[in-house]
């Protein structure tokens, strides 16, 4: 039988080679990252944020909003999608409604963080507002109550910085079930630490290469980091690309002249799939009249 999308993804976490994943924002951004060869990819709330709003990750979009992106990104690929799901949009009861909505759209995981409402990303702070461990305990054990698929993971993020502080929260978001722990970059400042959060909660790690995590080669986070993720890479990448090519044109360079690369139309047709669209007219529309 083969294995669902988060039973493949559950299995490639206990690998001891870290799982790179990018971020994505739409289904065109995901579509580029699974031809490039990624195993997974995930939805980066910042990215949503950012391409959906035009606004900063300070919870301004809604569930209903990053999950109509999960369901379009999840109907184009064949890889595992995960998805950032911050800190559930309310209480322990609307993370109930939150992790079905996601997982009906097919994202085979969901990262819940601890902050309290209205969150904001760590890279836009300073400090985090964190919710009581109790209140994250609770919301975790709601979110793994309404999950249908066994294999669909919920993985715990906690946004303390202080050292202590993550152990302490690591240790009982696993003790609460949680199949894998999230750190925030702010609270990565070297390995060893890894190693005692990998002894303490004894679950898969996850962590983002931002700060200090980007500067580290990978292979020094073998048998210690199972998956990394980089979730604004397809986003600032766009962004800058865009924005040089566009600031060439109001210039008045030529298109065959601007400074990035544009994809062939002909490249863009096959990673959109228009050959299987074409094949479906062939087989299923009435011949055209002359």
């Amino acid at each position: 039988m083969t294995p669902t999308s988060a039973q493949a993804l559950r299995i490639r976490l206990q690998d001891p080679e870290p799982l790179v994943v990018p971020g994505c924002y739409d289904a065109m951004s995901a579509l580029l990252a699974q031809s490039a060869g990624f195993e997974a990819v995930l939805v980066s709330g910042f990215a949503v944020s950012a391409s959906l709003l035009g606004v900063p990750d300070v919870e301004l979009y809604t569930e209903t909003e990053i999950v109509t992106v999960c369901r379009n990104i999840c109907r184009r690929l064949q890889v595992p999608v995960m998805a950032d799901a911050d800190n559930g949009y309310g209480n322990a009861i609307n993370v109930m409604r939150t992790v079905a909505d996601f997982e009906q759209a097919g994202v085979s995981s969901v990262t819940l963080e601890d902050q309290s409402s209205p969150k904001s990303c760590p890279l836009l702070s300073g400090e985090s507002d964190l919710v009581s461990i109790e209140e994250a305990v609770g919301k975790l054990k709601a979110a793994i109550s309404v999950r249908r698929d066994p294999h669909f993971l919920v993985i715990a993020r906690t946004d303390a910085r202080d050292e202590a502080e993550v152990l302490r929260r690591a240790k009982a978001y696993a003790a609460a079930g949680a199949d894998a722990i999230k750190l925030i970059s702010p609270a990565l400042q070297r390995i060893e630490f890894l190693r005692e959060l990998k002894a303490a909660c004894n679950l898969p790690i996850m962590i983002a290469s931002l700060g200090w995590a980007a500067s580290v080669e990978v292979e020094r986070f073998r048998g210690l980091v199972s998956l990394i993720t980089h979730p604004l890479m397809s986003l600032a990448t766009s962004a800058a690309a865009v924005r040089a090519n566009l600031q060439a044109l109001h210039e008045g360079a030529r298109t065959a002249a601007l400074p990035a690369p544009a994809m062939k139309q002909h490249d863009l047709e096959i990673l959109l799939g228009l050959d299987r669209i074409r094949q479906a007219e062939a087989a299923f529309l009435p011949p055209s009249r002359p």
